[in-house]
């Protein structure tokens, strides 16, 4: 009977193991050109992980306070959402028009607006209050002024910053934030 729960108890370390390391992401593989970098977004995959902004939790809007893009340290201008239903609307206004979103590049003279910095509770440990889970950062966007571009940095699985052109409907929805 021993040797059974011992048998039983190994098994159940090493698969326990395996799901703990099978979480684990290695940057081995994250693009590197632009090339590649579209490639992920015409092949769909980008578009999965945008659509991971819809499972944030909390989002961060930061006004930045000079054309350098340098944010504004004073917290007082932030505006902190971490409402469900206000994240939802949120993320369901910013995903709408998803297949309107294509690379773009950047003009030169484009000046910062603001960020959403989009972050997830981490997952729930054993023994752990859900209301002890911290917040980590998935994802950021920065708008600019009088553009429709935004530069989009995704978690660090991909470790993929990537500059898009949004829908006009949508770029006057983000710079709305900021005015």
């Amino acid at each position: 009977m021993k040797k059974k729960t011992a048998i039983i108890s190994g098994v159940f370390c090493v698969m326990s193991a395996l799901v703990c390391l099978g979480g684990c992401h290695s940057r081995v593989n994250a693009p590197e050109t632009t090339t590649e970098k579209q490639d992920i977004f015409q092949s769909g995959e980008f578009s999965d992980n945008v659509n991971e902004i819809a499972k944030a939790q909390k989002i961060v809007v930061v006004p930045i306070k000079d054309e350098s893009g340098a944010v504004s340290e004073d917290t007082e201008n932030e505006v902190v959402i971490t409402d469900k239903d206000e994240v939802r609307k949120f993320a369901d206004k910013l995903t709408d028009n998803i297949t309107g979103w294509k690379p773009c590049s950047l003009p030169e003279d484009a000046v910062p607006n603001g960020k959403f910095i989009f972050y997830v509770q981490e997952t729930l440990k054993a023994g752990q209050k859900p209301e002890d889970r911290k917040y980590v950062k998935a994802s950021e966007m920065t708008v600019y002024k009088e553009s429709s571009c935004v530069t989009v940095q995704m978690d660090s699985v991909l470790d993929l910053s990537v500059n898009l052109e949004v829908p006009q409907e949508t770029a006057d929805y983000l710079s709305g934030f900021f005015e």
